[in-house]
């Protein structure tokens, strides 16, 4: 079974480094349609770690991006002569999982949704326009809160979750003058309301915030201590909520800016027991995967359940591993995968465990670089939940288009893929699928639709899954 992750936080130099791979057209595919949100196209292509914005154009780049390492997943099977559609659709050889936004990338994988409603669903408008005003609304009350603050009597917690949110403007948005001075000058404000250009430069500035909080070695840092750690902070009615499960001593938690930054100074003085080892800013805008954006799920409710009822919203052909590391096979919990994405936890953790109680034999990323910290988190949970199953075999590969280990590791899986097509009669590769973009997707959709038709879904159980061979990509 080939397990795929199309992707696990941000690929920076994502399609750049397949433009040098005979892939220009799918690079251009990503530059084109990014560049429609203010998407930094020159400094992507440059490898540079440019500034993306909002959480809307954040996800634009996440899902997409993850398409372009599927898609050259593909075209490297075919290549190899090894027909990708029948071996990974028509053999079963596929589970699907994603981390955060790379679930729109497995809408499509799946069959869940095609190509134009999963970008619609994960980049349209009116998630556009929900995710913006929601969070301009929830932005208004985080500057309100801080307004309302008295610098005099303040306790010390939130005096230095100030100066820490300071500190952070000063780092990580240089691109909005005059940030951090607003904070300070909004905190120590004692009389009358916020000026319009003070509002309009704290609304870019204390957007929802993720931390991750992590203790390696002799020092870890548990689900446990991250559970106090919350309870401590709800006592004293700081609003933080756990967003994603990385690993057993790899958490990240969310909520508003303040908050946030108070919950990190009681979690750096140990106020609420155990100190992590290290306490990292995520750089991402916005708090995914936490009680703030309740408000976006239910607006966005309508919009699910219209796809839902349209059937552009179905059960999928490919299994994929839900965020809780559920096997997904109904179309009723495709939509509230798709619905509660935001707003509740991510369990990176379960979605390995399932994986490899589900036989994974190989693993292909979506993941840029030899030192990429997201790979380091894959492999890491993976083999913690086989060394849990007494499972020693696993071989992991990413779809990095840089030469080293990754070359190494990518043509030692592609080996091993193209023998086993052979034992499954998925050989001799329609060599049209090397030619563009559009061959290769109308390969996989036509693929999927004849999968879908020679089954009833009406009856899909669970047990349907429990011994299929996979690459999870």
């Amino acid at each position: 079974m080939v397990y795929l992750m199309p992707g696990h936080g941000m690929t920076y130099p994502g399609a750049a480094q397949y433009a040098h791979d005979g892939f220009e057209d799918i690079a251009s595919w990503v530059y084109k349609q990014s560049n429609h949100v203010g998407f930094d196209v020159e400094a992507f292509g440059k490898g540079f770690c440019a500034d993306f914005g909002d959480v809307h154009r954040q996800l634009c780049f996440v899902y997409r991006d993850n398409l372009v390492h599927f898609y050259w997943f593909l075209r490297r099977l075919a290549s190899i002569g090894v027909d990708p559609v029948s071996y990974l659709i028509g053999s079963g050889r596929l589970l699907s999982a994603y981390h955060s936004s790379g679930l729109y990338a497995a809408l499509y994988v799946s069959g869940c949704a095609s190509w134009d409603d999963a970008d619609r669903l994960a980049t349209g408008m009116e998630c556009e326009r929900i995710l913006r005003d929601v969070e301009r609304d929830l932005v208004g009350q985080d500057i309100d809160e801080l307004r309302s603050l008295d610098p005099e009597t303040a306790d010390e917690v939130t005096r230095e979750a100030v100066r820490t949110l300071i500190r952070n403007a000063r780092k990580r948005c240089k691109h909005v003058p005059d940030g951090p001075e607003t904070i300070e000058r909004v905190f120590r404000q004692t009389t009358g309301d916020v000026t319009p250009q003070d509002r309009s430069i704290l609304q870019q500035v204390l957007r929802g915030k993720l931390i991750c909080l992590s203790g390696l070695g002799p020092r870890p840092f548990v689900r446990q201590d991250v559970d106090r750690l919350l309870a401590y902070c709800h006592e004293r009615d700081i609003h933080v909520d756990l967003s994603v499960i990385n690993g057993p001593d790899l958490h990240v938690i969310g909520g508003s800016a303040l908050h946030v930054a108070r919950a990190e100074v009681i979690a750096r003085k140990g106020y609420a027991g155990r100190i992590p080892f290290l306490v990292s800013q995520v750089v991402i805008e916005g708090a995914p995967h936490t009680s703030r954006f309740q408000e976006v799920v239910r607006r966005y409710e309508s919009v699910v359940d219209r796809f839902f009822a349209d059937g552009r919203l179905r059960e999928p052909v490919v299994p994929f591993l839900s965020r809780y590391g559920k096997l997904i096979v109904t179309a009723e919990e495709v939509r509230e995968e798709v619905l509660h994405l935001l707003d509740q936890t991510y369990d990176f953790q379960a979605v390995c465990k399932t994986a490899i109680r589900q036989g994974i034999q190989w693993v292909l990323t979506g993941l840029s670089g030899d030192q990429s910290p997201g790979r380091r988190v894959v492999r890491a949970n993976l083999m913690d939940a086989a060394m849990g199953e007494g499972r020693i075999d696993i071989l992991f590969a990413s779809t990095a288009a840089s030469a080293g280990g990754n070359y190494h590791e990518r043509e030692t899986l592609l080996e091993l893929l193209a023998r086993d097509a052979a034992d499954t009669s998925s050989v001799g590769a329609r060599h049209h699928l090397l030619d563009s973009l559009e061959n290769l997707r109308g390969a996989w959709e036509e693929g999927l639709e004849k999968k879908r038709q020679s089954r009833s879904f009406g009856k899909l159980r669970k047990e349907s899954y429990e011994s299929v061979p996979a690459v999870v990509a």
